[in-house]
């Protein structure tokens, strides 16, 4: 009655004004959705190359390629049309949501098929650094079959079956150690999905924040270390990530109020947001600050809808994995490294500075 009163609910194209009308055939009812996406960080997405054929960019953390789940509005193709101006965009590959770095897109089909057949041919060669705990080994390769066990939500292992899984391979390469951690990098030979965070947690060095594969309940001491996991475990962890997926969609943390929304909009600036990307690495977000942070994402709240009035968990920003270079025996891009990687001092210094090689 709510919706009906507010003019939200339409028949025919006219607000219903009578409660008791009767729908007939062929009538069309529509309404007005209040529809609320996950935020994602507002880093401004760095071109590395670009011309008549395709352009390269440096892809930012949080926000997925193409529209899935709750995101519609805010992923990359979309950002790259209405804020760039960009109307024929043809992906030839992807990133994780949670990944950051090069990202190549065609602007012709004729381009987008060329590039397809390079990275078919597995003539576009690729280096990912990373972040893991612990003190990670000179040189290793790992080169076991995956297999998907979850379309659904996205999760892959290591299978030793015959028959199941594809070919994937991956050299790893320790960059710098710390003494806790290690920056290593990645050469993936083959692009299965989760490739390198599935090989990495296979080794026993899961990246670091990866909300998959470093999950606690998948005790990596117990497993992992070049053995794969049982197929009962990797089944109970695909019950438990499913769970958890329908908890943040559905959990409320804080009923908020236009009052309390207003009072912690003077508490909070967009510089503290903008300084705290919210990638869970070291920065500790209280609920004052969550708050806040949804009152300046959501300044105008819709009294009928129940987003409006609830608190949802913010999503993880960031994962410690970077697209560092792509290239082909004509090209290369490469990006500096990302932030997360820039503290670490190198045995011998090298030349990870932002460059395009055409």
């Amino acid at each position: 009655a709510k919706v009906i009163r507010n003019g939200r609910l339409r028949l025919n194209g006219l607000k219903i004004t009578d409660l008791d009308v009767k729908v007939k055939n062929g009538d069309v009812l529509s309404h007005l959705v209040h529809r609320h996406e996950p935020p994602i960080l507002a880093t401004p997405i760095e071109f590395l190359f670009k011309n008549d054929e395709m352009f390269v960019i440096n892809k930012p953390s949080s926000i997925p390629v193409h529209a899935s789940g709750r995101y519609h509005f805010n992923t990359l193709v979309n950002v790259l049309r209405c804020q760039y101006g960009f109307n024929d965009i043809f992906t030839v590959h992807r990133l994780d949501r949670l990944t950051s770095g090069v990202m190549i897109f065609a602007r012709t089909t004729k381009k987008s098929r060329t590039l397809c057949k390079l990275l078919q041919k597995r003539e576009i060669q690729k280096e990912y650094v990373c972040l893991v705990n612990g003190k990670f080994p000179e040189t290793i390769t790992v080169d076991e079959p995956i297999k998907c066990v979850s379309h659904n939500i996205g999760v892959c292992q290591i299978t030793c079956d015959e028959g199941e899984g594809k070919p994937s391979e991956t050299i790893f390469q320790l960059l710098a150690f710390d003494g806790a951690r290690s920056l290593v990098k990645c050469k993936p030979k083959t692009g299965r999905m989760h490739q390198i965070r599935v090989h990495l947690q296979y080794l026993g060095f899961p990246i670091i924040n990866d909300p998959i594969y470093n999950h606690p309940a998948w005790e990596l001491p117990k497993f992992g270390k070049s053995k794969p996991i049982p197929v009962e475990k990797v089944e109970e962890m695909v019950k438990i990530f499913i769970k958890q997926i329908e908890e943040q969609e559905n959990s409320t943390k804080v009923e908020t109020t236009k009052e309390s929304k207003v009072l912690l909009k003077s508490k909070i600036s967009d510089d503290h947001i903008m300084q705290h990307p919210l990638d869970y690495g070291g920065i500790t977000l209280t609920q004052t600050d969550l708050q806040a942070i949804y009152a300046k994402l959501n300044p105008e709240p819709d009294d009928l809808c129940v987003d409006c009035r609830a608190l949802k968990n913010i999503p993880q920003m960031t994962m410690y994995l970077h697209a560092l270079s792509y290239s082909s025996p004509d090209w290369e891009f490469r990006t500096k490294l990302p932030f997360w990687a820039q503290e670490f001092e190198f045995p011998t210094k090298p030349d990870y500075k932002e460059y395009v090689h055409f």
